[in-house]
């Protein structure tokens, strides 16, 4: 026996097992489960003082709404199909207006996106990469707005 037919006999038995495993933990019993009473305790004297009743357990503490330490105004414009200037070989795209945050993506110029909104110079795009959108800042200067 080789060591391909080994390793094939490993994985049929390591298949078999998971199936095995997998029928196994997937039985239900369906049997009514009778209630049993626990330990009771002895019998005390008559002069015995009743049992402290139990309180119900203390409600969770409130929890105060966060308010956010800053905002971010953007200003949303209707959907305006642009493109990325082709008089830039490639444009950084990031995940804030500012240049303190590191690319997310880098465009090709001629890249065609969907402008969704303007904080001071920056613009906020749309594009897509196969099926995907994403979304990111770029300085307004690299981006032109494209007339239908």
């Amino acid at each position: 026996m080789n060591q391909h037919q080994t390793a094939m006999g490993i994985a049929r038995m390591a298949f078999l097992l998971s199936l095995s495993l997998t029928a196994a933990c997937a039985t239900v019993n369906t049997a009514p489960v009778e209630e049993k009473a626990g330990p009771q305790a002895p019998e005390a004297g008559m002069g015995a003082e009743p049992p402290a009743p139990v309180s119900a357990p203390a409600a969770p503490p409130a929890v105060a709404p966060v308010t956010p330490q800053a905002s971010v105004t953007v200003t949303t414009i209707p959907l305006v199909p642009g493109k990325i200037t082709p008089r830039q070989k490639y444009v950084n795209v990031r995940p804030e207006p500012s240049t303190g945050k590191k690319p997310v993506a880098v465009l090709s110029g001629g890249k065609y996106v969907e402008v969704l909104g303007r904080e001071g110079t920056w613009v906020k795009i749309r594009w897509t990469r196969g099926k995907k959108a994403h979304e990111g800042w770029v300085a307004g200067k690299f981006v032109d707005t494209v007339t239908p």
